[in-house]
């Protein structure tokens, strides 16, 4: 029987579970207009097939995020996301590896902003979200949300799914343009499926061909098989076909189990105990047997390869059939098995999958293993996740293993239980022999001691104990005694606080004896940690003589701390010290010696060793900009929202995020979101530092808002803080804002605060904010990319009328125009100065010499 070939049905490269549905493509491409598609159909439809079909023969970029059943854990999810990401951007993935689940609103700032920056110059994106329906869509809410509405115009979406999705998580305004395909489009038409089966090579009757359509109902997948079996069967065998659909299991067992090799039935199995299927796990799994890959690919109904991924997919109709075969296989091979695709996930960064294998094949070292591959504060979500595996494994087994004390305690510190973290630590400790007469009991003293002596230096801002340096000296004992040659997992890069200098709320602590004491700890950590701590004494100094005003001391001893720490490869020292010099080159007033710190600070993004060199690099870079006023370049998620505080420690990238953006906000003026955020950043409360600029912020925000009596409490309060310590810097880089309030301050009668140090504090601040205007306007002249030439006549006028401190409706008087038209103008103006508001403007506009 001849069949028009009209209809477009026709194998994609060979493929005969890819086939040209050219209707099915026109409605792919007109749903695509709508730049958000939702496929709805149950399985078996072709929904997945039909997507990769279409997209075969479309000049995109995809990005394909396949979701299963253990998607519910986010952070697997995560991983795949990334994974994903790799293969349209692989220094979008790096980013997004290194900033992890983002889970607090700074990082979903991050994330957005990792998005717009890395695919909004490629030509279209298309992201295919499959099997959406194994997720609950509630967790994934605001991921997704950040996702579909960071992503810029190029940028098309596909949610494959069996149910009717919700989609709460759409930006406001794009659901009501959703394009949606269903069953019933997706379903096989009468002349559809008689061209699929004459275009295998069938020859049907009139009869055959009728029974085919009216037992397939036009459903995708019994269509595939009545071709399989139309296939093998001779003749027209109408009693096989009736059978197809009453019995899928049968049809199975019949065309495929009973005709398969023992070693392609084998794999199949071993097929069915894994999630994901990446191309090269299957031929390990099938020892690179080509006769078997060969017959595993003449089963692409049943089990279809991705030529765009390079997986294979088993339907879900045909795994469910084969995973009750799994009783044939052995333990070993049901080890075995876990274990290949184990080691494949943990290579390939899928961290999360590795450790569940793991724990099924019972592999708990390479769990720990796993967990210690993080960087040294492992994320939260990760954290949780490890703790739940490793509090159900054998207990007694986990002790062996050398590393899993250590691990615990560290799972604890990324978990915010840094108490509880502290008194595992000392538990274990006391658990072992003071004098340990082999490797192993020296590595897991030494490191739990390591551990022990970087939380006590944590918690020094709240106990005013120096007790850390006998921890460190005590590891450096047990190296010299008993070396030992394995450091999988020890802490070698420590994640200082928001200031190397742990001055605490707790006046007790005499910061000559806490620097004597961090020189002698990092003595000793240098030695047997692998450089840990390295530069970290030579930094207290270098800030504590900044503090003071010493900026020329301060710089000898921040280049002492970078030479260490570049040595010793601590790279969050390092990034301190890049911070720290930065504020010294501009406190200076010294656009050169800043400008070998900006070299420095671009040096970060060619150490591929350190994990946070691209989060760092856009806080360094930011801070720099920030105050050269070029806020174009400054990364955008640091111009977003403050953050709130997380709780009392947090990490030092966290800390130097919140510091970074609270002072890019003062900058731009908006004083009032920097004033809730100093009053709840519990985080930097804890450290005298970070309390005192906190409290000289709060002090300026209110000046600025008008609060008189409020600005000069805070005022007093930052005084009090910082006269026993000598401490200026943090006020005065307040500049030309600490100025007028202390020169106000000074005219205010009743304040405790003596007039000396009010005039010490304002004069200081003055010679900094002019210092700081002699760097900016020697970099706007030799960087400046404004388009200033094109600023019009009305421009000008309106950029003067504002320099006099007019409002908007009183320029709109002046120049005869409209309020409505003044802020469009002003929008204009903003964006040829590269500016914010209207502060901003006025600031650029004089170091331009335009007004």
């Amino acid at each position: 029987m001849n069949v028009p070939k009209g209809g477009g049905l026709t194998p994609v490269n060979g493929d005969t579970s890819l086939m040209v549905r050219r209707r099915v493509d026109d409605l792919l491409d007109r749903a695509i207009d709508s730049h958000f598609v939702a496929i709805a159909a149950k399985g078996g439809c072709g929904k997945t097939c039909a997507v990769s079909s279409w997209l075969s023969r479309r000049e995109a970029e995809v990005i394909w995020i396949k979701f299963s059943e253990r998607d519910k854990q986010l952070l697997r999810a995560w991983e795949h996301i990334v994974s994903s990401a790799a293969a349209v951007s692989p220094r979008a993935a790096d980013r997004l590896l290194e900033l992890g689940h983002p889970e607090t609103r700074t990082q979903f700032d991050q994330y957005r902003a990792i998005l717009e920056e890395e695919i909004d110059d490629r030509d279209q994106i298309i992201v295919v979200i499959d099997d959406l329906h194994y997720v609950d869509t509630n967790r994934y809410i605001e991921l997704f949300h950040h996702t579909i509405g960071a992503a810029p115009d190029n940028v098309r979406w596909i949610v494959i799914t069996r149910n009717a999705p919700d989609l709460l998580f759409l930006p406001q305004g794009m659901n009501e343009s959703v394009a949606y395909i269903t069953e019933e489009d997706l379903n096989f038409t009468r002349e559809e499926t008689e061209e699929y089966l004459s275009n295998l090579g069938l020859d049907l009757s009139r009869e055959t061909m009728e029974t085919a359509i009216n037992r397939s109902d036009g459903w995708a997948f019994a269509v595939g098989l009545f071709g399989q079996l139309l296939r093998r069967v001779s003749g027209d065998n109408v009693l096989a076909t009736a059978a197809l659909k009453a019995n899928i299991e049968e049809l199975i067992e019949r065309e495929v189990v009973s005709v398969a090799t023992t070693e392609l039935l084998r794999l199949l199995v071993r097929m069915s105990l894994l999630e994901y299927l990446p191309e090269t796990i299957v031929r390990s799994l099938a020892d690179d047997d080509a006769e078997v890959i060969r017959e595993l690919n003449n089963l692409p109904v049943f089990v279809r390869y991705d030529g765009l991924l390079h997986t294979y997919s088993m339907h879900q109709l045909f795994k469910e059939y084969i995973q009750q075969q799994q009783s044939q296989l052995t333990e070993e091979e049901k080890l075995q098995t876990w274990l290949c695709a184990a080691e494949w996930y943990r290579d390939n960064g899928f961290k999360i999958d590795a450790a569940v294998l793991y724990e099924k094949a019972g592999d708990w070292e390479a769990i720990v293993g796993l967990a210690h591959s993080y960087s040294q504060e492992l994320p939260e979500s990760a954290a949780a996740f490890f703790l739940n595996i490793l509090e159900r494994g054998p207990q007694d087994q986990l002790r062996q293993i050398k590393e899993y004390p250590l691990l615990r305690v560290r799972i604890l510190v990324s978990l915010r239980r840094i108490h509880d973290a502290f008194k595992l630590c000392c538990l274990y400790i006391d658990e072992l022999p003071d004098t340990p007469d082999n490797n192993f009991d020296s590595y897991v003293l030494a490191s739990l001691w390591a551990a022990r002596g970087i939380i006590e230096l944590l918690l020094v801002p709240m106990t005013g104990s120096l007790d850390f340096c006998r921890c460190f000296v005590r590891v450096e004992d047990l190296y010299n005694t008993y070396p030992y040659q394995e450091h999988e997992g020890q802490v070698t890069n420590f994640h200082v606080g928001p200031y190397a200098l742990v001055i605490g709320v707790n006046q007790k602590i005499e910061v000559k004896q806490l620097l004597s004491e961090l020189e002698s700890a990092e003595a000793s950590a240098t030695v047997a940690m692998e450089g840990c701590l390295g530069g970290l004494s030579a930094l207290a100094q270098a800030e504590y003589l900044f503090c003071q005003g010493e900026l020329d001391a301060a710089e000898h001893h921040a280049l002492r701390a970078w030479r260490q720490a570049k040595v010793n490869k601590q790279h969050i020292i390092q990034s301190r010290v890049l911070s720290l010099r930065l504020r010294i080159a501009v406190g200076l007033g010294d656009y050169q010696r800043a400008m070998g710190v900006v070299s420095d600070i671009e040096d970060l993004l060619r150490d591929n060793e350190n994990h946070f060199r691209l989060t760092s690099y856009d806080i360094l870079a930011g801070s720099f900009y920030s105050i050269m006023g070029d806020y174009d370049k400054v990364a955008k998620w640091l111009k977003e929202s403050l953050d709130e505080s997380r709780g009392v420690i947090s990490s030092q990238i966290e800390l130097n995020i919140s510091l970074t953006k609270m002072q890019l906000a003062m900058r731009m003026g908006h004083f009032r979101e920097v004033l809730e955020f100093v009053r709840h950043a519990e985080d930097l409360k804890v450290f005298l530092l970070g309390a005192l600029e906190l409290k000289a912020a709060e002090a300026v925000c209110c000046f600025h808002l008008g609060d008189k009596p409020a600005a000069y409490q805070a005022l007093t309060e930052a005084w009090r803080m910082a006269e026993p310590h000598n401490l200026r810097a943090p006020l005065t880089q307040m500049g030309k804002s600490m100025h007028r309030l202390c020169t106000a301050a000074l005219k205010e009668e009743g304040l405790e605060i003596p007039q000396a140090w009010l005039r010490t504090i304002a004069t200081r601040s003055s010679v900094l904010a002019k210092r700081v205007d002699l760097v900016r306007k020697e970099y706007n002249r030799l960087n400046s990319s404004r388009d200033i030439n094109q600023l019009t006549k009305r421009e000008f006028a309106i950029l003067r009328d504002m320099y006099q401190g007019m409002t908007r409706m009183e320029i709109a008087a002046s120049q005869g125009i409209s309020v409505s038209t003044v802020k469009s103008m002003l929008n204009g103006l903003y964006a040829k100065l590269g500016a914010t508001n209207n502060v901003d403007a006025v600031r650029i506009a004089k170091d331009l010499g335009l007004l």
